[in-house]
């Protein structure tokens, strides 16, 4: 029983361990009405302290509260959860490192490195006013607790679970290197306009696989691109083909590049809408195509001379035909 009470010592008094309730107290005038009876029962000191205590202890995070020894004052239920202390341990006058070489033998934690750890965050303590850390537990979550130095030597210390957030971010990650691939596979480079059609944005690929800067082309539209005249027709009627806002595939034309050089370009884009479905511009990929044009180029000129010899040889032996 003696230990039960040390242990709720410890979680009930985290008002008194912080003094100063103030932004509770001024949260509970304001919210408890306009009468003087009201008022005067939420401006009772035991009555704020319970209110304040039971919002500390409903915490999402894990609170603990050392003295300038490194000994336990306070702490919510919170903490001991996160770390699978028992409640005969986290009582007043445990020192921290005994809370870590517990859960170190609980297997809370993977082998003795948190020990050296926490030798460490407590001497950077020292020249620190506030100290962030990560700590990985063997169930696969992830601690982060921040500690903020109090008057009198006395620490703080938030804990808060940020393994979803962890995850969410890590998967994030996934998703856009995997965009990333797919993209540097499917096309040469990305690229993003706005409302107006004006470019916002390219991948940093594009000026490898065209000689062009991204900046010499920022804020310009495609029409205003250096198209060679033959294409401008055809760029121009995509330009209007864009107010239906709808997407579009495989759009080809030619450009000279910073070097003077003719370059075949094919694009593809998908229009892009704000929560309220107000059209704000386009996003898609393009790829440099000039070597499969110049390929096919080629190859229409073999087919042109191999008919042209083919009609002279039909017509030569038709001729000796006559000849005969």
């Amino acid at each position: 029983m003696a230990e039960d009470t040390n242990s709720d010592s410890s979680h009930r008094s985290i008002a008194s361990a912080t003094q100063h309730p103030v932004g509770f107290e001024r949260q509970a005038r304001s919210s408890a009405g306009p009468t003087r009876t009201s008022a005067k029962r939420f401006s009772d000191p035991k009555l704020q302290n319970l209110l304040f205590e039971d919002a500390i202890e409903n915490m999402d995070h894990g609170l603990s509260i050392f003295d300038r020894d490194n000994q336990l004052m306070v702490a919510n239920k919170r903490f001991a959860e996160m770390y699978s202390l028992p409640d005969a341990l986290v009582v007043p006058g445990v020192h921290l490192l005994d809370f870590v070489k517990f859960a170190v033998r609980a297997g809370v934690f993977d082998g003795e490195a948190v020990i050296q750890g926490t030798i460490d965050t407590l001497k950077a303590m020292a020249h620190q006013k506030s100290v962030d850390r990560i700590w990985r537990v063997t169930s696969g979550r992830i601690i982060a607790f921040t500690i903020s130095m109090l008057d009198g030597g006395r620490w703080l210390a938030v804990h808060k679970d940020i393994t979803d957030a962890h995850d969410a971010k890590r998967k994030l990650a996934e998703s856009e290197q995997r965009f990333r691939d797919f993209t540097s596979v499917a096309s040469d480079w990305c690229w993003e306009t706005d409302k107006d059609h004006k470019f916002t944005f390219f991948t940093d690929a594009f000026e490898a696989f065209t000689g062009v800067s991204p900046k010499e082309l920022l804020g310009r539209s495609r029409s205003e691109l250096p198209i060679l005249e033959e294409d401008r027709p055809a760029v121009e009627a995509h330009i209007k083909d864009l107010a239906g806002h709808k997407p579009f595939k495989d759009l080809m034309f030619r450009m000279h590049n910073s070097f003077h050089r003719c370059i075949w370009l094919k694009t593809s884009g998908v229009p892009r809408f704000d929560k309220k479905g107000m059209f704000i511009g386009y996003r898609g990929s393009g790829a440099n195509v000039t070597q499969e044009q110049k390929r096919l180029e080629e190859l229409e000129a073999a087919k042109a001379i191999l008919n042209e010899r083919t009609t002279q040889l039909v017509e030569a032996q038709r001729l000796g035909k006559i000849g005969d």
